[in-house]
């Protein structure tokens, strides 16, 4: 049987908004880090 179920949890069930308010900070490893971007035109 299949679960029809909402999960109100689920990243696609949340606005945008919440799902960041639930997401930011979230990564705990110190070693985690956003490279250069790079030069754009």
């Amino acid at each position: 049987m299949i679960n029809l179920i909402k999960d109100n949890n689920q990243p696609e069930n949340l606005s945008w908004y919440e799902f960041l308010e639930n997401t930011y900070g979230s990564i705990q490893d110190e070693t985690f880090v956003r490279h250069s971007q790079g030069n754009f035109d």
